[in-house]
C-alpha cells in the first residue's frame, strides 16, 4: 500500500476503511467522488452515512504559505476548487483542493482527553478544537521537515507514547492549525 505522504506506510498496516476521492460540484448540496475499490462512475456514488467525515479543511490565513507547508511536508498535490456556473462569488473561490485517496485514507478516531505535557500541565495540542494525525514513518524526520516547512514542534520534545502501539508528536503549520504526527512501533 502506498502513502499519501513522502513517508510509506508500514507494510503490516492493514485497513478496513474505504478509500474515497471527493470532488466538489458546482452545486453545494451535490457531492461526487470515485471510490477507489470499485472505480465506480460518478453517477453510482452514493452519499455515506451520516456522521462519516466527508471533508478536511485546514483554515489558512495565507493560502499560498499554507500550500507550500503541506506541499513539502506531506508531498500533497493542489489544483483550483470549481467554480460556480453563474460565475457568482462563493466560498471555492479561496479554496485549493487535495486528494488524500492516492495511497489511502485510514481514518478512525475517537473522543479523548485533551493531553497535557507532563509535569507542566500545559495543553500539547494547542488551544483544542478537532487533531487530524498523519502516519509517518519517522517522528524525527519529518519533524526536522516540518520546521524546515515553516512550522514548529508543539507539545513534549520527547514523543508521546499510545501503549504499544505507538509515538506520537504534535505540529502547528504556518497557519496556526495543529495536527499529529504518529509512527508505529
Amino acid at each position: 500500500m502506498m502513502s499519501f505522504c513522502p513517508f510509506q506506510v508500514p507494510k503490516d498496516y492493514t485497513s478496513r476503511s474505504l478509500l474515497v476521492r471527493y470532488s466538489i460540484a458546482s452545486k453545494p448540496t451535490r457531492h461526487r467522488c470515485v471510490t477507489s475499490h470499485t472505480k465506480a462512475k460518478m453517477s453510482d456514488w452514493k452519499p455515506p452515512k451520516a456522521g462519516c467525515p466527508v471533508w478536511l479543511g485546514i483554515s489558512t490565513k495565507d493560502l499560498s504559505r499554507a500550500e507550500a507547508f503541506y506541499a513539502t511536508v506531506f508531498n500533497w498535490t493542489f489544483k483550483d476548487a470549481p467554480r460556480r456556473e453563474d460565475h457568482q462569488p462563493d466560498h471555492h473561490a479561496k479554496t485549493r483542493l487535495f486528494d488524500l485517496t492516492p495511497g489511502g485514507v485510514a481514518l478512525s478516531g475517537g473522543l479523548q482527553h485533551r493531553p497535557e505535557d507532563e509535569g507542566t500541565g500545559t495543553p500539547a495540542a494547542g488551544p483544542g478544537g478537532v487533531c487530524l494525525y498523519w502516519l509517518v514513518e519517522d517522528l524525527g524526520r519529518v519533524a526536522e521537515v516540518i520546521v524546515k516547512a515553516g512550522g514548529k514542534m508543539v507539545g513534549s520534545a520527547e514523543p508521546l507514547k499510545e501503549g504499544e502501539s505507538g509515538l506520537y508528536r504534535y505540529f502547528e503549520d504556518t497557519e496556526g492549525n495543529v495536527g499529529g504526527v504518529y509512527q508505529m512501533v
